[in-house]
């Protein structure tokens, strides 16, 4: 019984940032896939619709698995979500903003600004789902 309780604890992860980088990985993973697929799917579509495309799915995607997984806050889901979606928005508007300026003005590579530019976000926005979304 009582190596039995030890073992479920090791199982379980508590350990928000380690939970953040696992389901992050897999939100980042996600909206790292969908861009290039949507892009190469439907290339003649410009690169911010194809960007608000992906910015709504991967925001379905990670605040689902953010509340579920990470935080566990499942209390006013409407509220958080809410804050969720106005933070994506401004990452989104951030988003379009400085893949203009690096593709249109600098001439950088679409595909790999978007994966950079994803990964950056990604990392940076842990502090502001944990101390602004998910309180």
């Amino acid at each position: 019984m009582h190596l039995k309780n030890i073992t479920q604890e090791k199982l379980s992860i508590n350990n928000k940032p380690l939970l953040y980088i696992i389901v992050g990985s897999f939100n980042t993973l996600f909206a790292l896939c969908l861009f290039p697929i949507l892009f190469l799917s439907f290339n003649e579509v410009h690169y911010n619709i194809l960007i608000s495309i992906s910015a709504l799915l991967s925001t379905l995607v990670s605040f689902s698995t953010q509340a579920y997984f990470v935080f566990r806050k499942l209390d006013s889901l409407f509220y958080k979500f809410y804050k969720f979606v106005l933070f994506q928005f401004f990452i989104y508007l951030v988003n379009i903003f400085s893949m203009f300026i690096l593709i249109e003005l600098l001439a950088f590579n679409i595909l790999i600004t978007q994966i950079i530019l994803t990964i950056i976000i990604a990392m940076s926005s842990y502090f502001i789902y944990r101390d602004k979304i998910f309180t």
